[in-house]
């Protein structure tokens, strides 16, 4: 929680929330805090997308990375390319970010 309060500044925790999103007790509080550190967050949000291949791990980054909005604007060429080679759901999940992200209605 302490990294969520402290925000952008906290960047360099990001890899290490992005891997506790995996641990039932600390995912709410991971994904808060991800978000809450924003743009700082997205390179490991991306690099997550890059090293796994896990549906739920994707879709769930994903989320988080549509819940940044704007400032995710640097994972726009991954989430292209899922939005168009992606499983369904994953598919579906990345185009649905992308549209927030370039906020789109």
């Amino acid at each position: 929680m302490a990294l969520g309060d402290i925000g952008p500044d906290a960047w360099a925790g990001a890899p290490k929330l992005v891997a506790s999103l995996k641990i039932k007790r600390l995912h709410d509080v991971s994904v808060s805090a991800l978000v809450k550190m924003g743009k700082t967050a997205v390179p490991a949000l991306v690099t997550a997308l890059e090293q796994t291949k896990d549906y739920h791990e994707r879709v769930e980054v994903i989320l988080i990375l549509e819940k940044i909005g704007p400032d995710a604007s640097d994972s726009i060429p991954i989430l292209t390319t899922l939005s168009k080679e992606g499983l369904g759901g994953t598919r579906k999940a990345a185009s649905t970010a992308l549209d927030k992200i370039q906020d789109k209605k």
